[in-house]
């Protein structure tokens, strides 16, 4: 976590600075979780998790757009529900790599990146607030190290016709 911090540069505001910190202390007390954990009960994390588990400080500032493996045509259709229609986001590594070109104006993606100072105060607003970093170690993880992100928003008082359908 120390040489992940380095690699911010200073370039983060107090709150999400401090929410990383928290986070770090949240996961540094609990651990990773084990069979006796109620949520992992059934999902044990073996040995080889635990000695290949590394943590990168790479910087990604701008998402590839179509990932490794794939062209532009994007071979993903073997991989989709047959029958289901909706709007398509695809993200690969955590980077959104496709989106249907129906979106309607009223959902709108943006690509977050924690060193934008433009963006920091939005993001502190979301940030370890859907899911206890106190009680969920890869939530503390993941809000401690987290480089990149996207956020969908609905604009208020609207509805979208279909179903927004996300593949990970």
């Amino acid at each position: 976590f120390t040489d992940f911090s380095k690699t911010l540069n200073g370039s983060q505001n107090r709150e999400l600075k401090q929410l990383r910190l928290e986070a770090m202390g949240a996961f540094s007390e609990s651990g990773l979780p084990l069979s006796k954990d109620e949520e992992y009960k059934y999902t044990p994390i073996t040995r080889t998790l635990l000695k290949s588990l590394q943590l990168s400080g790479k910087q990604v500032t701008e998402p590839t757009m179509v990932p490794p493996g794939l062209t532009d045509g994007m071979t993903f259709s073997e991989h989709l529900i047959p029958g289901l229609d909706g709007y398509l986001l695809v993200f690969w590594n955590g980077q959104l790599v496709f989106c249907t070109d129906d979106l309607p104006g009223n959902l709108i993606i943006e690509h977050l990146d924690p060193l934008n100072s433009g963006q920091q105060d939005n993001l502190v607003s979301y940030l370890g607030k859907l899911v206890n970093v106190n009680s969920d170690a890869f939530a503390a993880l993941n809000t401690a190290f987290f480089n990149q992100g996207s956020l969908i928003t609905i604009k208020k008082d609207t509805t979208v016709d279909k179903p927004i359908i996300i593949y990970h």
